[in-house]
């Protein structure tokens, strides 16, 4: 396990300088407000810090045991979060990302986390309703539309 977690960290780390490399000619900060690399430089610092963090607690520990394979129930969560990942992103192409973040997160909730019906639709609503007013409405950001026209 030791040995997959240096692995991780190392990945971890790579991505986070391809982020911090690949956005180069984007400017960090605008008049007022950030600028296009913001975000993304933020990102990577915080990645950069999370495979150091990573790093260091693995090389901590003097045993290497190996890494456990899911069963049970892990086993069932991962056989039904899988394909709706995949499944979520042809939903939010074809039926607009509101209805595949509700779809994808009550399912979620429901199916894979075996929560009740109440809670599950609530947490798809509340997601739903804060990912648009978020991207929607305070960002600006053009989210994919379905043929519902949202």
């Amino acid at each position: 396990m030791r040995n997959l977690e240096l692995a991780a960290a190392a990945v971890m780390l790579v991505l986070a300088a391809v982020v911090g490399f690949g956005t180069a000619g984007l400017p960090l900060w605008s008049d007022f407000s950030p600028g296009d690399r913001f975000v993304p430089v933020a990102i990577a610092v915080a990645l950069g810090l999370l495979a150091i963090s990573l790093g260091r607690e693995a090389l901590a520990r003097s045993d290497d045991e190996p890494a456990p394979w899911p069963a049970g129930e892990a086993a069932r969560r991962i056989a039904f979060l899988v394909p709706a990942v995949a499944g979520f992103g042809f939903a939010a192409a074809y039926l607009g990302f509101p209805i595949a973040v509700f779809g994808f997160v009550a399912f979620a909730t429901v199916v894979a986390l075996r929560q009740r019906w109440p809670v599950g639709l609530a947490t798809a609503v509340v997601t739903t309703v804060l990912i648009y007013v978020i991207f929607v409405v305070s960002l600006g950001i053009r989210l994919p539309k379905g043929p519902f026209g949202f």
